[in-house]
């Protein structure tokens, strides 16, 4: 407990039974989230860093991530400016996927 505090407090937040979380990026990650209630016996600490290398869409085929199929739907819904709903569970790639398909706006568009 006393090294989330100090986290929290090195990062100008303080965390108490009155605020007991606390999410403020981090010098060396891009998220973190640090809790003081009690989640089985003890405090919780999430620290997230992302990736500097910039996915492709090629990069998911070659992953077998999706297949080409798909990539060319995705592609023509986004060129077509369709709703695209992205869900799934933490580090299923979501935001990768989000950016990848930011890439196909066109820049005239004034999106993004």
């Amino acid at each position: 407990m006393v090294a989330v505090k100090n986290i929290a407090r090195r990062l100008g937040d303080d965390i108490s039974e009155r605020n007991p979380f606390s999410t403020r990026g981090c010098p060396m990650a891009a998220a973190s989230q640090r809790s003081s209630r009690r989640h089985l016996g003890g405090v919780t600490l999430t620290i997230r860093k992302f990736n500097t290398r910039h996915f492709e869409m090629e990069d998911l085929i070659r992953a077998g991530t999706l297949d080409r199929a798909l990539a060319n739907h995705l592609e023509d819904y986004v060129l077509a400016r369709k709703n695209i709903l992205i869900s799934g569970g933490t580090g299923t790639g979501k935001t990768t996927l989000l950016s990848i398909l930011g890439k196909f706006i066109p820049r005239t568009s004034g999106s993004l």
